[in-house]
């Protein structure tokens, strides 16, 4: 059982590895890191997006459950790690916001849909594009509009609306969701020579990415906030998935299919986006960037655990 259960989580952990030996062992310098993650975030993975999404089999099951559970739960957690932060840890009102996003952003693209991929199959990955269609634009809506009720200099509501738009609009995944989303809904096809170099381009999406984040994690530095750091990525790695799992079976109807994708999802680590949100306000970037990178760590053996308690292996 755990030796099937390594067979599914390793090679995906083990990619960032490499990408993170690489940097180290100078086999390659931070700036031809900087251009591969800059190609799987613009280009290869809004090309994997984009053809999976629009030939994806729309479920006659509504994922409208799945999504509740999924976002309640990350909401609670966010509101906990804000709390926390401001009230244990005694951090002010904006610095505690960005450690409750880093406790809301779970990879759902780098890190959850490869792994319900291998242990559940392609033909189950319905739930996850759902979960990832809505993902950054519910996440950033929520972190943005806290930050900007806890900001001591307010911005007026036009300003917080205009923030919002641009770090969704000016995203390429969303791109990738937004037009495969259109083509599956107007049943679009790509002629044949252009459908091939994207299917060519997303082929490389995931490898990539891994390879990728594994550089990006190498500039992060363990910070010596380690109870904030332990707490923060226990919310994520922990409270998460096991709320949507208790607010999946117990509240909303989901299947078992989309249960899988949700809990799996929920148990992934912070993304990168949450170093990102807080250099976008400049909050505690070193304090995220630590927890980005033991969460990652640490993710091997939670999401390992919640694999073989729905039945990997």
């Amino acid at each position: 059982m755990v030796l099937t259960v390594l067979e599914i989580v390793a090679p995906v952990f083990l990619v960032i590895v490499i990408g993170y030996v690489s940097v180290y062992l100078n086999v390659i310098d931070g700036t031809i890191g900087k251009g591969i993650t800059k190609f799987a975030q613009q280009i290869a993975l809004p090309c994997l997006l984009f053809i999976n999404i629009s030939e994806i089999e729309l479920s006659e099951e509504s994922p409208t459950g799945m999504l509740l559970s999924f976002y309640i739960g990350a909401t609670v957690c966010m509101f906990l790690g804000t709390s926390a932060a401001y009230f244990i840890f005694k951090l002010s009102a904006e610095d505690s916001v960005v450690l409750g996003f880093c406790a809301l952003f779970s990879n759902a693209l780098l890190l959850g849909l490869p792994i319900t991929s291998r242990a559940f199959g392609e033909n189950n990955l319905f739930g996850n594009y759902s979960i990832i269609a809505i993902h950054a634009p519910f996440c950033y809506l929520l972190g943005i509009t806290m930050m900007e009720l806890a900001a001591v200099e307010k911005n007026s509501l036009s300003e917080i609306t205009r923030k919002i738009l641009k770090n969704i609009i000016s995203n390429a995944l969303f791109i990738g969701i937004a037009v495969g989303l259109l083509f599956n809904f107007a049943d679009l096809k790509l002629p044949i020579y252009l459908e091939e170099p994207v299917k060519v381009l997303s082929s490389a999406a995931i490898p990539t990415a891994l390879f990728g984040l594994g550089v990006v994690l190498y500039q992060y530095k363990f910070s010596n906030h380690f109870k904030e750091i332990t707490l923060i990525a226990s919310i994520a790695l922990m409270v998460h998935p096991l709320l949507v799992y208790l607010l999946a079976t117990n509240i909303f109807e989901v299947s078992v299919d989309n249960l899988k994708s949700a809990v799996i999802t929920a148990a992934m680590a912070p993304g990168v986006n949450a170093y990102l949100f807080s250099v976008l306000y400049r909050r505690e970037s070193s304090l995220i960037a630590s927890t980005v990178l033991f969460s990652t760590i640490f993710a091997v053996f939670t999401s390992s655990a919640w694999l073989i308690f729905l039945g990997a292996a």
